[in-house]
């Protein structure tokens, strides 16, 4: 299954500064991305979590390739191709044999529908230069609190004295 999109872009932003722009944002959110741009105009990734091993036999890995080229000066093709198979398969042997493949399967397709979406975001994202990752200008305030001075002098104990008192 295949999502197709039209993203528009900043003018003068190259294909190259949106890939690695899109790529560090998935990367952030714990996928792992590989990119490789074919020419000025044309570049594909490949986003995938948890395909290796047994993750991926459960169904609960998920991938999707990615095929972008820049089709007018301000705009960029986007096309997503979903790797659905492991969910599939899981589904099916899970359908049959034991309950647990079928639910990590329903899981993974769950995962897998929204990876697109992920994926759009982030390319809209770096395309339009909110990708950008932010300066950090932040400066702790300084402290400039000073806790009162305590000047409070305790009564200084008197001892009675004869006038004090009167014998009556």
């Amino acid at each position: 299954m295949a999502d197709n999109r039209i993203i528009p872009i900043n003018p003068g932003t190259d294909l190259n500064t949106i890939i690695n722009q899109a790529s560090q944002n998935l990367q952030t959110q714990g996928f792992n991305v590989q990119a490789q741009m074919f020419n000025q105009n044309a570049a594909s990734m490949t986003v995938s979590k948890d395909n290796d091993g047994f993750k991926n036999f459960i169904g609960l890995g998920i991938e999707c390739r990615v095929n972008i080229a820049l089709v007018n000066p301000g705009q960029i093709s986007v096309s997503i191709d979903s790797e659905w198979t492991n969910k599939i398969i899981a589904l099916v042997v899970g359908w049959f044999l034991c309950m647990v493949p079928f639910i990590t399967g329903i899981i993974g397709c769950i995962n897998q529908s929204g990876l697109p979406e992920k994926i759009f975001n982030a390319l809209t994202a770096a395309s339009t230069g909110y990708g950008q990752p932010p300066v950090n200008n932040y400066q702790p305030p300084v402290n400039t609190y000073q806790p009162p001075v305590n000047n409070y002098q305790p009564p200084v104990n008197q001892q009675p004295t004869d006038n004090n008192f009167s014998n009556q």
